[in-house]
């Protein structure tokens, strides 16, 4: 089949240019392999007629470091890779007990340290909680004997009774714990709204796009200490905001962080194909 007429969209969730240095794979490239790898990039968007990207980051990066045109650049969020039925009406109950979940795969760059240190802190300053650990496969043995930890490790949600441990997992928890150091979306902070789970993150590549300060959650300076995100759980739980947030963050789900949206303004692209923007940019980088 001859494709040379056909038109093409760009679909990703980074740049390459704010990838280098940024993602450990990424980090100490050569000069050249970055010349490269961002001549390779873009020269792929100027044969797009339209480049979806899912953060204004990374939007921005497109038109700034890759002299895309605003034109045909758009910002679609991702959504959460949860079935809807599994998704119930949620209503925020707390009975003197803090579940908080953490997810990630990479300990390190997830901020596995940070959440650990800030659960200890909550146990030590007079809110009962445990930090359920989903994604690690090998977690530290030092780590995993903590007496607020549960260690419930990595879940394939291809797999029947895992995808169902998981869903069971995040239904307990109240919020989500995730000091991510980089981070190009995040579609667990779409689960996490799904089912009204307030995130606590690190302000960060594209995670601006999927939290609102003291609307879903907050963001807090990278560097924060682990003290800090547990100062700001205490505070926001003991003045009832976090249960304000949990309710705001069904509705940011229901209303943007969900694959119906996506669908929906991916059609709207489609059709219109290089001449629908559907999000602004907020700013480029300086």
């Amino acid at each position: 089949m001859d494709t040379k007429d056909k038109s093409v969209i760009y679909l990703s969730d980074a740049t390459f240019p704010v990838m280098v240095d940024y993602y450990p794979p990424f980090c100490r490239l050569f000069k050249w392999n970055i010349r490269q790898g961002t001549d390779i990039e873009r020269r792929s968007l100027d044969k797009a007629s339209s480049i979806v990207l899912s953060s204004d980051w990374s939007a921005a990066s497109a038109i700034a470091d890759l002299h895309q045109s605003r034109e045909k650049v758009h910002v679609v969020e991702f959504g959460a890779n949860i079935d809807d039925k599994d998704i119930i009406q949620h209503s925020f109950h707390f009975h003197g007990h803090l579940d908080i979940l953490f997810m990630g795969v990479e300990w390190s760059r997830k901020g596995g340290d940070v959440a650990v240190e800030a659960v200890r802190w909550l146990n030590e300053n007079g809110i009962d909680s445990t930090l359920h650990i989903v994604g690690i496969r090998d977690l530290h043995k030092h780590v995993a004997s903590l007496p607020y930890v549960d260690c419930v490790g990595f879940l394939n949600k291809n797999i029947a009774k895992e995808y169902q441990k998981f869903v069971g997992i995040i239904k307990r928890c109240h919020l989500l714990l995730l000091p991510t150091k980089a981070e190009c979306s995040g579609i667990a902070f779409c689960e996490a709204s799904a089912y009204g789970l307030p995130v606590f993150t690190y302000k960060t590549g594209g995670i601006p796009n999927y939290i609102q300060n003291g609307v879903n959650g907050y963001m807090l300076p990278i560097g924060s200490t682990g003290e800090d995100f547990g100062r700001g759980i205490k505070s926001s739980l003991q003045s009832g905001e976090l249960e304000r947030m949990s309710q705001a963050a069904v509705k940011i789900y229901r209303t943007k962080l969900n694959w119906g949206m996506w669908q929906h303004r991916m059609e709207r692209i489609i059709s219109g194909m290089g001449t629908c923007h559907t999000h602004p940019i907020r700013e480029l980088p300086k």
